[in-house]
């Protein structure tokens, strides 16, 4: 048995771990493709600046 990992955002599927993260303000797991960067959803980056987003990123302990 294979086990998939799958993005919350646009549901595509992979059986490596890696491929998903995690993001930091509303916690989905989303792919590389849904990422903003810093891990930051596209959604939730609309509705920050790149200093918020920034200051969340260096700050957060969990991030890997």
């Amino acid at each position: 048995m294979k086990i998939l990992y799958q993005c919350d955002n646009c549901k595509e599927t992979s059986t490596n771990q890696s491929w998903i993260f995690h993001c930091l303000w509303c916690d989905k797991e989303i792919c590389d493709s849904c990422m903003y960067g810093l891990a930051i959803c596209k959604e939730c980056a609309v509705n920050l600046s790149k200093e918020e987003i920034e200051t969340r990123f260096n700050n957060d302990e969990d991030v890997y």
